[in-house]
This record gives structure tokens, sequence and C-alpha cells, in this order.
């Protein structure tokens, strides 16, 4: 693989001005004010610094210096496979505090809205990194499984050498990071918020009360928030410990 189909992804780079970055950057600031909660910006959607960025950028986007890079979100079902296109974006320097990744509904409304000859110049970046990179990639890595039932242990444990089943192992604490179980735990709880988790919830989301991504955001918020006063409260229950230990040392004839 060259470095030129490593550097697919990526199509756009900070500090280099053109016409396709500020109609990205036009399609990303319209995000905000879209008719459909799912296109708008949300903390459940593009996590409260993504979310952030995409107002940043909304404030000048003729301004905005931009990086920006293809990803995918891909759903297998069957011999269906969806790859879901989405956009990543950073803004002023490449840091996880500025930047966002797209959702593919997002990304499908920021695309559809710019003029054709920057929608056929995506388009384009599009096929290119998919040839060049992902299938490439995808390919190896279907291999990699195949080998690995023919040939290796299946039920050997390790993160990285294991393809076929979800054996974690080979660093330490390695066995409590939930790879799989975070896909599988959102998909549970997203209906709760998206539909409603009681009818009266669904009847007011009907009747243009706060929609289920708007439900989620203040469940994340209440979540921070908590987590801060939890924090705010050890910090204080160490303070006054360590103030009692200082009285006490001083009682000592």
């Amino acid at each position: 693989m060259t470095d030129e189909n490593e550097n697919l992804a990526t199509f756009i780079k900070l500090g280099e001005p053109s016409q396709l970055k500020r109609d990205i950057n036009r399609g990303i600031a319209a995000l905000p004010d879209a008719k459909e909660g799912w296109h708008r910006p949300h903390a459940c959607l593009n996590r409260k610094d993504g979310a952030e960025t995409i107002q940043k950028i909304a404030a000048d986007p003729d301004a905005a210096d931009t990086e920006i890079w293809l990803s995918e979100h891909s759903i297998v079902y069957g011999s269906d496979v969806w790859l879901n296109v989405v956009l990543g974006v950073a803004l002023g320097h490449v840091s996880s505090t500025d930047s966002v990744q797209l959702t593919p509904r997002q990304t499908s409304y920021v695309v559809t809205h710019l003029p054709e000859s920057s929608q056929r110049a995506v388009v384009d970046q599009v096929k290119a990194w998919w040839t060049g990179k992902m299938l490439p990639d995808l390919m190896a890595g279907l291999q990699k499984i195949t080998d690995q039932l023919r040939n290796g242990d299946p039920l050997v444990c390790g993160t990285h050498a294991n393809r076929v089943f979800d054996l974690h192992g080979g660093r330490l604490g390695h066995d409590k990071v939930p790879y799989t179980e975070l896909g599988i735990v959102g998909e549970e709880l997203a209906p709760s918020f998206l539909y409603g988790a009681t009818c009266l919830e669904a009847m007011n989301m009907d009747l243009g009360g706060p929609d289920g991504y708007d439900l989620a955001d203040q469940f994340l918020a209440d979540a921070e928030s908590a987590r801060r006063d939890t924090a705010s409260g050890l910090l204080s229950l160490l303070r006054q410990a360590g103030s009692s230990g200082s009285r006490h040392d001083t009682d000592w004839p």
C-alpha cells in the first residue's frame, strides 16, 4: 500500500484554502438549523466536544480552518452491506476536543446540499478511498479471519490475536474494556430515548415536545453533572480530612 493510498481518507488539509473546504464548512454550518433532529448536532450523536465544534464552524464557516477526512459506519446484514460514509472534521488543529465525526445522516445532509461541483468532488474522493484503501483493508481483514479458522486457534485469548471470538487478553486490564458491549448497550438504550420510554413521552414527541435526541442529550448532561458533584464532594471530604489531620498534629504535647 502506497503512502498515496494511505492518505486517501484525508482529502482537505489544515491551512489549505479551497472552495471545496468552504462549501463543506457551509454545509456543516447549516446543521444546527436543520429541520430534523437527527441532522442537528447533539452530544448523544457527536459527543459534547463534537457538537461544540459544529457550532464553532457555524459561527464563521468561510473563515474556519478545517481538516476533513472520510470514515464509515458500516452495517452488515447477511449479504447486504451498507458503507454509510461519514465525514470527520478537525477545527484549527487535530485533537479530540476540537473535532467532530458527523453521523451518516448528517454527512448525507451536508453532501447532498453541496454545489454540484463539490458534490462530484466528494463522490470522486469516496470512490478513490473505497477502491484504494477501504476495500483492500477490508479484504485483508476478512482474510485474517479465514486464516485463523483454517489454520489457527479460534479460542486463543488475545484482543488482537483472536479475530473469531471476543476473548480478551495480552495486556493488563484488557478484560475490562467493553469492545463489543458498547454497541450492544447503546442499541438497547437508544429505543427508550428515540421512541419514548413511555406512551406519554412518545405522545409528547408527536406533539412537538423534545425529541429523543434532546432527551438523550439531557441524560448525558445530568450524568456529567452528577460526576462533577461526586468529584467535588470527594475533594471537599479530602480537604476536610487533611485540615482535621493538621489540627490533630498540633495537639501533640
